[in-house]
């Protein structure tokens, strides 16, 4: 057995379900899966009962706290690897552990990244280090929802430390890392989603008290000296005083910058000046067909072409296919017949729906001017105006509040065959309210077949969702939800075999829904 999974639960059944969910739909197999609950008391016990037959080995009993859970756990475990997904946390994908152990890494711990979701709504994503020493461990830690732990470091240097109520896995990082040099290796992979209302992210004095304890305990007094006097040093080197003198110099220094004022410019909109220090967003301007339409892919052929048939009748000239590592035989075909007239950019692993912001090859190769992204199963309104892309930019210019301008999805003609049409017509129908204009709607929504500013990047969710919606003859169709599940084609069964952080939506090939969908939250 390669990885054992141990979840530990205490009277968080909704959030229980939703990490149980993510682990069992998994891709990689092996594994074994491990639920250790605390005696809960508001129906864990029944969501375990009601996932049992996916669970290799599970219990509800008292213990002393969170480290004496997780130590039950990994004295049951027969993996190689032990990785710890507590409930309200989630596997990123459905294919992350596929993707981690393709690597056929051997060493001691193999650590990823780390998505954050706050209790306000917003994310951001942490990227590890890819050297791990004394001086990171100081200031942070591995984490362990993206840290695989072989099995055998907790037999031969003991179980988590159960006198410490926050950092026992700190703790035992420090242990191994600093004083046995244990061997690790950093995937840039993002392992996991942590919730940041839990324990450890909410008990800032106590986490501080308790890493000094330990600190204490394992340095000399010299050692531990050092350390505490270099953290006064810090105190002193951060004081106000000195952080003004800094930003004043670093104020000075901006302002003989011109990367600077370009950066500023962009990022406050200042769309006079844009059309002077952005020769390509001057050119876009004169030539909106020009401007990239981006349109991300996963396995899907039919909708892809009818959408690359209606922009190539629409003349546009700059479209680009990013291919998140597609393996239908007849799409790939597809791919040599149209690579003369459509750019394809192809990926090495599957990143979803965000590619195109992760990959910064891509993004810097596309995002100084004006870009459009679209799902390659949009299929536009053929009634859509000729003019349509500039009627996008004037409108995404006129409102700087948002970070998109796209079109309205269709939702009153989803056929019953369907079988999430209730859940995505409730999910869709706030999105037609915050009306602003004729046929506008400005909400706090994910949108496809959109139009963004030059530059534009996000560093957490919060700002990349406002946009704006525009219905009439803008009105297109998401084609994903007029597929008859009873009725599969052979493309629809192999994509919803392969499908994972592409879709958030996802059947068996049966046509049964299995996945974790925005639509059943």
């Amino acid at each position: 057995m390669k990885l054992s999974i141990i979840t530990i639960n205490y009277n968080n059944s909704e959030g229980l379900e939703r990490t149980i969910n993510s682990i069992i739909n998994q891709s990689f197999s092996d594994f074994e899966y491990l639920v250790i609950d605390g005696d809960s008391t508001d129906g864990s016990v029944d969501v375990i009962s009601k996932y049992s037959e996916n669970i290799d080995y599970w219990i509800s009993e008292s213990d002393s706290g969170v480290y004496n859970a997780m130590n039950k756990g990994i004295k049951r475990a027969t993996g190689e690897y032990v990785l710890f997904i507590n409930s309200g946390d989630l596997l990123y994908n459905n294919d992350v552990l596929t993707e981690v152990f393709k690597h056929n890494i051997d060493n001691d711990l193999i650590y990823g990244d780390l998505c954050r979701t706050f209790p306000d709504g917003h994310s951001d994503f942490v990227q590890m280090p890819d050297f791990v020493g004394c001086d990171q461990l100081m200031e942070a830690t591995l984490t362990h929802p993206t840290t695989f732990i072989r099995r055998s470091l907790f037999e031969k240097y003991g179980l988590y430390r159960e006198d410490l109520k926050i950092v026992s896995d700190w703790a035992f990082f420090l242990k191994i890392i600093v004083f046995s040099n244990v061997s690790r290796t950093h995937l840039p992979i993002v392992i996991s989603i942590f919730d940041m209302g839990g324990m450890s992210s909410s008990q800032a004095n106590l986490v501080q008290a308790e890493r000094q304890k330990v600190i204490s305990e394992s340095f000399s007094y010299e050692l531990y000296n050092i350390y505490y006097t270099h953290g006064a040093y810090r105190d002193f080197y951060n004081h106000k005083l000195f952080r003004g003198i800094r930003a004043v110099k670093h104020w000075v220094k901006n302002i003989i910058s011109k990367d600077y004022w370009s950066d500023y410019i962009h990022r406050t909109r200042k769309h006079s000046l844009i059309k002077v220090v952005n020769k390509k967003v001057k050119e876009q301007k004169q030539n909106p067909l020009s401007i990239p339409v981006i349109i991300i892919n996963y396995n899907r052929l039919k909708d892809l072409k009818e959408l690359v048939s209606f922009l190539l009748e629409r003349k546009h000239e700059n479209i680009i296919i990013v291919d998140n590592k597609s393996s239908y035989p007849p799409l790939l075909e597809y791919y040599e017949q149209i690579k003369d007239r459509v750019k394809i950019e192809k990926m090495d692993q599957n990143y979803g729906h965000l590619v195109f912001w992760k990959n910064k090859e891509l993004y810097n190769k596309y995002a100084s001017g004006y870009y459009i992204i679209t799902d390659s199963d949009i299929l536009p309104n053929k009634n859509l105006p000729d003019n349509y892309v500039s009627y996008l930019i004037k409108t995404l210019d006129a409102h700087k509040d948002v970070t998109k301008v796209g079109f309205a999805l269709k939702i009153d003609d989803i056929p019953d065959s369907y079988e999430l049409k209730d859940k995505v017509i409730h999910w869709e129908q706030p999105h037609w309210q915050g009306k602003i204009g004729d046929d506008l709607y400005k909400n706090e929504l994910d949108t496809t077949f959109a139009i963004y500013p030059p530059y534009f990047n996000y560093s957490t969710l919060k700002e990349f969702y406002p946009g704006i919606r525009i219905a009439g003859n803008f009105e297109a169709k998401h084609m994903g939800w007029y597929i008859d599940n009873n009725n599969l084609t052979d493309e629809d069964r192999y994509y919803y075999q392969s499908a994972n952080s592409s879709s958030s939506w996802k059947f068996d090939e049966q046509g049964n829904f299995t996945g974790d969908s925005i639509y059943t939250k």
